[in-house]
């Protein structure tokens, strides 16, 4: 190459480093590092006590349980026992108050009667029927011997006879109120058969007792009848004018 050519040539842009690093601004200094402050402490609310669980109830077997029931139901009985010994008075002797039970165990019954809703005779209805009522209450509705024994046991015989009265005067009661129920006009006569047949029947069983019913009780209920054929007979009447 000859002498005094020039083969590169300066570039007007390029800065040498040297006069790079010398014309750059200085760096800022950096800032103080923050002084780490301690973190507040947050107060932790006290914990609530844990519940007291509940005792579990002992476990008893059927066994047991069944053995426990018994021992009180023996324990009442002794009482009941001792009571009834102390008052001197038996099961035999303690007397029904239950007026209503007492007149269903002879028959008595709350049935749908055929002058129930007639208002011209529904008061002598309700007269009859006090009276029955108060001469079954009073055990006159049957007759029988107090005299009766049975082995040899007085009071045996009279509780049988008690009984055996109950059965008659319900069989008796239970065909007056079937001789008033099936009752048509015309035919009081044979209702009134019916029920004398029933009456001589329980005084042919109860012979032995000399058990019969009263017959202040049977007019009763002839007087029961009678008046339910007049309200029957007063029915067709009116039926036959219109």
């Amino acid at each position: 190459m000859p002498d005094g050519w020039q083969l590169w040539l300066p570039d007007p842009g390029a800065v040498e480093p040297a006069r790079v690093a010398d014309s750059a601004p200085p760096a800022p200094p950096d800032p103080p590092a923050p002084t780490a402050q301690p973190p507040t402490a947050v107060p932790t609310p006290p914990a609530s006590p844990a519940p007291l669980a509940a005792p579990a109830p002992p476990q008893v077997s059927s066994n047991e349980s069944t053995a426990g029931l018994r021992e009180e139901i023996d324990r009442l009985r002794a009482e009941v026992a001792q009571l009834r010994a102390a008052g001197g008075a038996s099961a035999d002797d303690l007397i029904d108050l239950d007026d209503e039970r007492v007149l269903q165990e002879v028959g008595i019954y709350h049935y749908h009667h055929p002058l129930e809703n007639a208002e011209a005779f529904k008061e002598r209805l309700i007269s009859l029927q006090e009276r029955l009522k108060e001469m079954v209450l009073q055990k006159d509705a049957i007759l029988a011997s107090d005299m009766f024994t049975y082995n040899n046991s007085l009071a045996k015989g009279r509780k049988m006879s008690a009984d055996f009265s109950k059965l008659m005067l319900r069989a008796y009661n239970s065909e007056a109120d079937s001789c008033i129920r099936s009752l048509r006009a015309g035919n009081v006569v044979t209702a009134k058969k019916r029920l004398d047949k029933a009456v001589s029947t329980i005084a042919k069983l109860g012979s032995m007792m000399e058990m019969r019913v009263n017959p202040d009780y049977h007019a009763l209920r002839f007087d029961e009848i009678e008046l339910t054929s007049d309200y029957l007979m007063k029915v067709q009447e009116e039926k036959e004018r219109a």
